[in-house]
């Protein structure tokens, strides 16, 4: 199975029509690839994104809607209702397919049962807004306790020692298998956007399906990076390691974002692949033949 990120989603869209579906039916996206893709839309660049939009539509991709803070539930064995803007999102991906323009999609949407608040997709500029930041409650942890462990101190008080060791001992020391802080604190995110489930954090963790292993370990791993490294973490840093949140044991994510090939490089190196590899070796005869949106 291959997920496809967003810029992937793009670079691949014109392509997926004529797909076989054999091939079709090993690709899948998600609900946060789709947002991406149509959130800051404006009339000015409507027709493009309207474009990728209805080929992916039209190819019938499958798409997972289930909201972020969904997946970590799911991996808990809970259930907690889909967010507004991944309702919002899976409706306004549907009427933009369907419009000629920005201002016929938004009055569509404004005469939907119940409204379709596309303003407040527009507004998102290509940003994920509030209602995703529940679901990265795992970069809060407490990871200090971590650091300061000797090999980490010593590496920080040796400023002669360059980024490429910092980023082997981090792989060294901080790629095994995950801990119980690690799974309490995606416990926690889940409990965050439950309300009358069970909230027993002993029950969660004994329900883990590890599912979501990678998300947890991307994390972890940025957050030792950003730490060694002293560098602070980019502002599009967590809708790019939410991608992981889809991808499971088994997928391969195509992507060409430095972030994720970065993590993939360092714990999972065949798990991701670039866009002109995938186009080399799992397409290599679909012809890109243009939108007919």
């Amino acid at each position: 199975m291959y997920y496809l990120e967003t810029n992937a989603l793009r670079a691949i869209s014109r392509r997926l029509r004529v797909t076989p579906i054999e091939t079709r039916r090993t690709l899948f996206t998600s609900v946060l690839a789709v947002f991406e893709l149509i959130s800051g839309i404006t009339e000015g660049d409507f027709q493009l994104r309207r474009a990728f939009v209805c080929d992916v539509s039209k190819s019938k991709l499958r798409i997972d809607w289930r909201s972020p803070s969904q997946v970590i539930a799911n991996s808990f064995g809970q259930s907690i209702a889909p967010d507004a803007l991944a309702i919002t999102t899976r409706r306004a991906f549907f009427v933009i397919a369907a419009s000629n323009s920005l201002a016929n999609a938004i009055s569509t949407c404004e005469k939907h049962q119940p409204p379709i608040d596309m303003a407040r997709l527009v507004a998102a500029k290509g940003r994920l807004s509030q209602v995703y930041v529940a679901a990265r409650a795992l970069q809060n942890g407490e990871y200090q306790s971590q650091i300061n462990s000797e090999p980490l101190k010593t590496l920080l008080a040796t400023a002669a020692i360059d980024s490429a060791s910092k980023r082997r001992a981090l792989i060294e020391e901080f790629t095994g298998d995950l801990d119980e802080k690690l799974l309490r604190d995606a416990a926690s995110a889940t409990l965050a956007n439950m309300s009358a489930l069970d909230s027993d954090p002993t029950h969660l963790l004994s329900s883990y399906d590890g599912s979501i292993d990678r998300y947890i370990q991307a994390w972890r791993w940025l957050q030792f990076e950003s730490m060694l490294l002293q560098n602070p973490a980019g502002e599009n840093d967590a809708p790019d390691v939410l991608h992981f949140l889809y991808v499971g044991n088994d997928a391969t994510m195509v992507s060409s974002d430095k972030l994720s090939a970065r993590i993939a490089a360092a714990l999972w190196p065949e798990r991701v692949i670039s866009i002109p590899h995938f186009l080399r070796d799992v397409t290599p005869r679909i012809p890109d033949t243009g939108s007919t949106c």
